[in-house]
Formats: structure tokens, C-alpha cells, sequence
């Protein structure tokens, strides 16, 4: 193994190479999280499914790809290739850093090369550490932001960081000037609807205009010019989308002197006029073999819908999928949704069933599978992670008004605030309780109330809380999370009540000492829970994880 902190200059990384790939690929970026570890905290993935950058904010961490382990400080870039295994375990301050995933559509084949940029395994110091992390920030930022020019933002600031990161195998670095691109896509954003010239942007930044249109189109694949009018032309589709400004207001709005001026462009940049795209949905289908592009709308009440993960939401508005994800053993979903064609999971579906479904519309609920599924039918995202009101509003702009939601969510309430005094009344509304699932060199911990596993229920919901360490993390989880625990560990995390995961097949923990030392543990204040029950987040998968929680509970109180 080599053992080591991660070294000031990267050394034989064949720079040419490097530049010679990254020059002719194209990056979609897939994820961008902010992860933060407290010491002895781990984050494990037992295989990366993309590449990653991973840049460091504060403290330091050991990090294990496969076999090599380095420690990382703060301002240093890590990077692990698709099918790597990464662990981050954080040190005695803890870690801060922010992670970017990524996937790189050019073939290495086509650049010529006999190695791939995107599987190497390294760790560098960077040259310009607060530029890199103005980078890194600005795509987290951008990806908390939905928006159709997001893509276009992501894919700017990373070729962005891709630069800095190559300056480090230059020889020369006394002398490294700031980024002119990245100055210039700051200066677009906040100006776009502005009357803007190349001369005026080369004079922003101090670039001739030769220079500056030749590298931003080398950068971004657009012209400056051309950036700008994508930028505008996103702009105005979201005014038609959110807004019943006039198509008038509209072209004034983005800088055009009439209606027919903007509509003209907006027709030749989107394939609809301003109106019509203003009144329908549309997605593109695209399959190689068919070789040829097609429109195809959604219809205003679809009936051939694939949902993946957002099973029971769906089926509150009477409609049955004809397609969905894998509906895990002992959710009660499967017995509801008929003959609908499984479509494997929810994060990895099937491509080719879908469109072999031929759906009038399909439920996304990530933004990465927003922009995957985009070319198969017309496309709408629910994001897991929103809230049950929030999922139903977006829902019913599609598949009209719930019959009985509101109905069975007042029934939902009232059951809620039963259960509350009846858990109050035997003592238990302000005992602490754990969630863990696993048991493999460790428990995983959720630290968050929307991973699922019950943490809905118990922590939103019911408004329990966990021990306070464990309780700071979840306040401060502003999205899905889990932290790994070893066992010598597992005894800051334990509440008075800890749940565990139940599927077949996992690890047995009756033989461990350190988990038969937890007074939960000792006292049988373990309670198993079906991983197919609490894995979905819909009101009805909402409401039977709430009955066999409080069960369970007020069983041993009883």
C-alpha cells in the first residue's frame, strides 16, 4: 500500500495526455454533495458507480481507494475512478469537503489515448485553493438550483476547476493568472439580459476578443455571443412556464424590440412557438435505431404512467402504473399496482422497458434521472426528498385533483396525534431513538429524517429525537444521510429505543460484544423493522410505519 498525505504537485500523470482528453470530452456532472464527517466518522461506498472529485474544506481525512490509502487535508483534490472502492474515515478535527460525480462521454479511443483520465487514482494540492473552491461552491450551489441552463452552469465550472487542476502539470508556476472563462461566465449570469458585446467582454476581463471568443468556445462549446442567447431564451422559458406575462413583456423583458423578433428565435431555438410551448409539455425521442427525432406530448390527463420510487403517491390519484421500480417485500405497494411491469431499481431503471412501455408521461424523482429519462417521453421530477404536500401539489398539476388525499391525510393527522398521546402517556414521547441498518465492521447510522427506514415517522412526525450527537446532525441534514459508526463507536449514536433494518441475510450482531454492551441492547430495546415496510415515504406507506412503530413502542411499555 502507499501510505501517505496527498503530495504538493502531482507527479506522472502523463500532462500531455491529460490535456489532450479533457480537451475533446464532454462532462455531465451527476452529483454534487457537501459531506461533513466529525471525527471518526466514516463514508464508505463499496463501488463508485461514476468518477469523482472530491475537494477538501477543513480538517483532514484518511482516505482508501481500493488498496491505497493517503490522507487528504484541507484544499486538496482527490479523485477516484468509476468502480474504485472509496472510504473516507474523518480525523481528529473531523472533515468538511464537497464531492462532484461526474461521467465523461467522449471515449478515451476517440482522443487517441492508452490510458483513462477518469479511472486514475491520485490526490493533489492545488495552486489557487480559494479559486478551486469559489469552483466547488459555485456547482453545489448551482445543483440545489433546478433550471434548465443548470447543466450548461455545472459544465462551465467544472471545465473551469479541469483547469486549474492541469496548471499544476505545467512547469512554469510563478506566474498563474486568474481564470478568464470563469470570470467571463460570472460576468454572463448576472448580465445576460443586458446588451452585451464581444468587445465589452474581452474589456471585463482584459482578453482581446480573438482570444477570448476562441477560448470560450473551447471551454463551453459556445460562442460568448451564442451563451448569451441560451441563457435568455432559458430564461424566457421559464417566464412562459411560471408566470402569465404577455409574449410582448416577455421579448421587452429579455431584450428584444418586439414580440415577433423574440418569437422567431425562440421558435428556432426550442422547435415551438412562444404560446404553444407556453401550453404543452414536450420531450424528445431519440433511439439509434430508429435514427430520426421525434415530438411527442404529454397528454393532459396521462393514463400510461411510469413511476419510479413515488409508488403510493401515484396511486392516491386512482391511476395505476403501467410501469414502476422494484416494490420491496412487505411495503403492502405490490398487491395494489396490478400487472405494472417492473423496472429494476429506482436509480439504475431499465431504459429499454421503458420505452417499450410506450408512457405518456414518467415520474422522475431525482434530478439526475430527470435528465437520463428525458429522451424517452415527456418527463416530470418529484423529488423523493420534498415533502408529502410538496410531491402531491407538483403531482396534481399532471394527473388532476387526489379524490381522496385530502380525506385520508386528515385521517393521517388525526392517527398522528393519537399515537403522539398515547406515546406521551406511557412515557416514551421523549425517549431517544436510533436508527441503524447493517452490521458489517460497523452499523450504518441515518442522520437524516428523509432516508427512509422509519426516520419520517419517528423523527418528523412524531417528533422524537435522537442522543445529541446524532440529533445535532439530523437538524443540520438538509438532505438524505447516513453516517457509518464502527462498533467501539456505536455507543454515542445509541438511544433508548434503537431500530434496525431488517432484510434478509443481514449480518447477525448477537455474538458482539460492543453491541450487547448498549443498554438498548442488554435491556431488548431492539426493535426490528422491515426494510420493504420503511423504505417508501408515500401516506400510505407513511401510515402502516406509523401503526407498527407505535405498536411496537407501546408493546414494551405494556
Amino acid at each position: 500500500m502507499n501510505i501517505g498525505p496527498a503530495t504538493k504537485g502531482v507527479v506522472d500523470l502523463r500532462w500531455h495526455e491529460q490535456h489532450e482528453f479533457w480537451n475533446r470530452t464532454f462532462v455531465d456532472i451527476v452529483d454534487v454533495q457537501h459531506i461533513e464527517l466529525l471525527a471518526g466518522e466514516r463514508l464508505s461506498l463499496s463501488q463508485l458507480t461514476h468518477s469523482v472529485f472530491i475537494f477538501g474544506l477543513k480538517g483532514s481525512a484518511e482516505t482508501k481507494l481500493d488498496d491505497r490509502i493517503q490522507r487528504i487535508e484541507r484544499f486538496c483534490v482527490l479523485h477516484g475512478g468509476s468502480g474504485n472502492a472509496l472510504q473516507l474515515t474523518a480525523l481528529d478535527k473531523g472533515f468538511v469537503c464537497y464531492a462532484v460525480a461526474y461521467r465523461a462521454l467522449a471515449p478515451v479511443e476517440e482522443a487517441g489515448l492508452d490510458m483513462d483520465p477518469t479511472r486514475m487514482q491520485y490526490a493533489a494540492s492545488t495552486r489557487r485553493p480559494l479559486a478551486v473552491m469559489r469552483l466547488f461552491a459555485a456547482m453545489h450551489g448551482c445543483w440545489q438550483q433546478a433550471g434548465p441552463i443548470r447543466p450548461l452552469q455545472l459544465r462551465g465550472y467544472f471545465n473551469a476547476f479541469i483547469q486549474e487542476l492541469l496548471q499544476l502539470g505545467e512547469q512554469d508556476s510563478s506566474d498563474v493568472q486568474p481564470d478568464v472563462i470563469v470570470e467571463t461566465l460570472h460576468y454572463l449570469q448576472g448580465h445576460f439580459l443586458e446588451s452585451i458585446s464581444l468587445e465589452q467582454l474581452s474589456s471585463q476581463t482584459g482578453s482581446s476578443t480573438r482570444h477570448l471568443a476562441r477560448l470560450f468556445k473551447s471551454r463551453t462549446g459556445l460562442s460568448p455571443i451564442d451563451y448569451i442567447l441560451r441563457l435568455r431564451m432559458d430564461y424566457a422559458k421559464q417566464l412562459l412556464q411560471a408566470t402569465d406575462a404577455t409574449i410582448e413583456e416577455i421579448a421587452h423583458g429579455i431584450g428584444y424590440a418586439d414580440s415577433y423578433s423574440f418569437s422567431k428565435r425562440f421558435k428556432k431555438h426550442t422547435g415551438l412557438p412562444p404560446n404553444r410551448y407556453r401550453g404543452e409539455s414536450a420531450a424528445y425521442v431519440d433511439f439509434p435505431q430508429a435514427r430520426r427525432r421525434a415530438i411527442r406530448h404529454a397528454p393532459c390527463r396521462p393514463k400510461r404512467i411510469v413511476a419510479l420510487y413515488l409508488l403510493g403517491d401515484v396511486l392516491s390519484f386512482d391511476v395505476t402504473p403501467v410501469g414502476v421500480s422494484d416494490v420491496y417485500e412487505g411495503s403492502g405497494l405490490r398487491p395494489r399496482l396490478n400487472d405494472a411491469v417492473s423496472l429494476g431499481v429506482w436509480h439504475e431503471p431499465d431504459l429499454l422497458k421503458i420505452r417499450d412501455l410506450q408512457p405518456d408521461l414518467i415520474i422522475a424523482p431525482s434530478h439526475r434521472l430527470f435528465e437520463s429519462l428525458r429522451g424517452l417521453a415527456p418527463v416530470i421530477y418529484v423529488d423523493y426528498e420534498w415533502s408529502l404536500a410538496e410531491r402531491m401539489s407538483r403531482l396534481s398539476e399532471w394527473l388532476g385533483p387526489s379524490i381522496d388525499f385530502g380525506r385520508r391525510m386528515d385521517y393521517f393527522q388525526e392517527k398522528l396525534e393519537s399515537s403522539k398521546n398515547k406515546l406521551r402517556q406511557a412515557g416514551l414521547l421523549d425517549k431517544t431513538v436510533t436508527i441503524v441498518e447493517g452490521g458489517d465492521n460497523g452499523v450504518g447510522v441515518i442522520a437524516s429524517k428523509s432516508f427512509g427506514r422509519g426516520s419520517q415517522i419517528v423523527y418528523e412526525y412524531l417528533g422524537m429525537k435522537a442522543p445529541a450527537k446524532l440529533q445535532q446532525m439530523i437538524e443540520q441534514a438538509t438532505q438524505a444521510r447516513g453516517v457509518h459508526a464502527s462498533f467501539d463507536q456505536l455507543e454515542a449514536y445509541a438511544g433508548d429505543f434503537i431500530f434496525r433494518s431488517s432484510y434478509p441475510g443481514m449480518p447477525d450482531l448477537s455474538a458482539r460484544e460492543e453491541w450487547n454492551r448498549l443498554p438498548s441492547v442488554r435491556e431488548g430495546r431492539v426493535l426490528d423493522i422491515s426494510f420493504g415496510l420503511s423504505y417508501f415515504n408515500d401516506l400510505f406507506s407513511l401510515d402502516r410505519q406509523l401503526s407498527y412503530i407505535v405498536d411496537r413502542l407501546l408493546a414494551f411499555a405494556r
